[in-house]
């Protein structure tokens, strides 16, 4: 893992001479600039204009989940049962391009999506948090995968906004995959998932994920990070996914 976040933090083209790194910047690419990352549309960089328009979530949403809701209050959901997480920041629904893009990013090896988004992430409104910690994959899983997309997003976030990163919580067995799951398997499958790797006391986290689907993930990471001393937790993901009948294709 540790030749890719140097590849991250320190781009191969870096280490090109001065006069191509100039030529490449200053000559080439305003005349061929790259096709959009999400939506491949040539010649609009590395996120269009585009993606920006399809992807917004609802104006009115939960505060605490990000739900959509007519009055822009509390769902009702989060009333009856308050979670253990402050807030849920993400750039947009998880449909149409968005909702490709993560998943090339996850199980197609697109890691260097992590870039666009993350870039996307950091300019965001976020909350006011000062530690980033990514949500672990279990071991096995990330060697498979080659790297944990959360992890990636969490760099390229904390190097845009000056914020420091952890790997804070352990993946302690290997679960299913949620998206596999209903809501309720969801619940249980993340039971004792997670433990902390280190003490986050009097620690605002913003804890770093792909996609926001029921919550459970993220109330399972919550409850240990807040055992942990974390006084806030705030939950930053690219995508929200929308239950029905809200959905939209």
């Amino acid at each position: 893992m540790q030749p890719l976040r140097g590849a991250l933090l320190a781009p191969r083209f870096l280490l090109l001479p001065a006069w191509c790194r100039f030529t490449w910047g200053q000559l080439i690419l305003p005349l061929w600039p790259p096709p959009c990352r999400l939506c491949h549309r040539r010649g609009q960089g590395p996120w269009c204009r585009h993606c920006d328009d399809v992807i917004p979530l609802y104006p009115r949403r939960c505060p605490r989940c990000a739900n959509p809701r007519l009055d822009g209050g509390d769902c009702r959901e989060c009333r009856r049962r308050p979670p253990l997480f402050d807030s849920v920041t993400a750039l947009g629904a998880y449909r149409r391009d968005l909702r490709q893009a993560i998943h090339r990013l996850k199980f197609g090896g697109d890691w260097d999506l992590a870039f666009p988004i993350g870039e996307r992430l950091a300019q965001a409104a976020l909350p006011d948090v000062d530690l980033l910690v990514p949500v672990p994959l279990h071991p096995d899983r990330e060697r498979s995968r080659g790297y944990n997309q959360a992890t990636l997003l969490a760099q390229v976030i904390g190097a845009r906004r000056g914020l420091p990163w952890q790997d804070a919580l352990l993946r302690t067995r290997a679960t299913v995959p949620q998206m596999r799951l209903d809501r309720a398997s969801r619940q249980s499958n993340l039971a004792d998932a997670f433990a902390a790797a280190r003490s986050v006391s009097g620690r605002r986290i913003g804890l770093i994920d792909d996609i926001f689907t029921s919550g459970a993930t993220a109330q399972a990471a919550a409850t240990v990070l807040r055992a942990a001393g974390a006084i806030q937790v705030h939950i930053i993901v690219a995508a929200r996914a929308i239950p029905a009948p809200w959905a939209r294709p």
